[in-house]
Formats: structure tokens, C-alpha cells, sequence
């Protein structure tokens, strides 16, 4: 399936997104370790993130990856939580 297809028939309208991942503007810089270089990282997926993030109308995202617990908006950054969805 193409790229936004899914999205497109749904208007970019949805109620929750999950994804391990944050899009890149939601990133817990201030949890990074100061040992990994981030300009060595792959931001790849978190800068396409960003780009459906900006055009999506959603209730909330919910995400993992970073191991700290953080809510920002509508987007939550989940470690040791759990949600009931």
C-alpha cells in the first residue's frame, strides 16, 4: 500500500496513533545519554514522523523507545506506565 493511502481514505483523521518512536520534535533530548553522539543517530523515521505528525488530526499518541515517562500535548511517552486504551 502506498504511502498515506491508509491515512488518505480515513482523512487523516484518527483516534490514537501508537508507534515506538517519537516524531522527531517530540524527542526527550534531555534524556539522551551524553555518551551516545547524537549527530551519529539516524533520525530517519523520527524526521517522517514529524511530517505525518504535522498534517494528522489525532487524539492522542502514545509511544515507547525512550525510558523515561513524559506527556506533552497530546503525545505521551510511556516506560514503565501502561494506558488502558
Amino acid at each position: 500500500m502506498g504511502q498515506g493511502r491508509a491515512l488518505d481514505r480515513v482523512h487523516w483523521k484518527v483516534d490514537v496513533v501508537l508507534s515506538h518512536t517519537a516524531p522527531l520534535k517530540y524527542e526527550p533530548v534531555e534524556e539522551f545519554p551524553p555518551t551516545v553522539d547524537q549527530s551519529l543517530v539516524d533520525k530517519t523515521t523520527e524526521r517522517w514522523l514529524d511530517a505525518i505528525e504535522s498534517r494528522l488530526e489525532y487524539g492522542h499518541w502514545y509511544l515507547g523507545h525512550y525510558h523515561c515517562e513524559r506527556r506533552e500535548a497530546k503525545v505521551s511517552i510511556l516506560f514503565e506506565e501502561f494506558v488502558e486504551l
